[in-house]
């Protein structure tokens, strides 16, 4: 453990914060929020079939997307294709906001589109 810290202290300053934003982020997204949104949901009435079914799927499309993602930026280059999906997954949020009179249920499958 010592070599590993001392590794990434060689590391220059501006790898070491984005590192530790990344953990912090990480954190965030897959600890606290993971279980704090399972509790929402189980809150509004879903099952923890219906919950898994919920958040199995995205993963699932991501893992069905990531071939032709990869193909797109081998023809257009990675950093043109991330600009481009970039623009429009803004786009497609910005259209599928959901409004303060939306019941929660479609609230939260909007959040994760």
């Amino acid at each position: 453990m010592p070599n590993l810290v001392a590794s990434f202290r060689r590391l220059p300053r501006d790898v070491q914060l984005y590192a530790w934003a990344w953990f912090i982020i990480g954190i965030g997204t897959f600890g606290i929020w993971a279980v704090l949104f399972n509790l929402y949901l189980q809150r509004l009435g879903m099952g923890p079939e219906a919950i898994g079914l919920l958040l199995g799927v995205g993963p699932f499309i991501g893992a069905i997307g990531a071939i032709p993602a990869a193909m797109i930026g081998a023809r257009m280059g990675n950093r043109q294709a991330m600009n481009f999906s970039s623009i429009r997954s803004c786009k497609a949020t910005s259209r599928n906001r959901p409004t303060l009179a939306s019941p929660p249920s479609i609230t939260v499958v909007l959040h994760l589109l």
